[in-house]
């Protein structure tokens, strides 16, 4: 199955690339094959903060049914919490 998949994407490729069909024509500036590297990049990670708030506040809220004014202390933790994150 992979490999007809293989030969269909190089008829696909094969056509693209002809004049013969009226269709632009693909001129790439690369080779049209993967590489058996990876881009070495630095992903950028954001900090994730309130996570344990967070957890703890969706807890309680399915302990209790979904009723907030039960997690009120939850809730006032997690907002404070956001609070000071965004002022970092």
């Amino acid at each position: 199955m992979a490999a007809q998949r293989g030969v269909l994407f190089q008829e696909k490729v094969s056509r693209l690339l002809s004049k013969q069909h009226g269709r632009p024509v693909l001129k790439p500036n690369k080779p049209l094959v993967l590489k058996d590297e990876v881009a070495n990049r630095r992903v950028k990670r954001g900090g994730a903060s309130c996570v344990t708030e967070i957890s703890v506040l969706m807890a309680c809220w399915k302990q209790n049914s979904f009723v907030e004014s039960v997690c009120s202390v939850e809730m006032k933790a997690f907002y404070s919490c956001v609070d000071e994150a965004q002022v970092c």
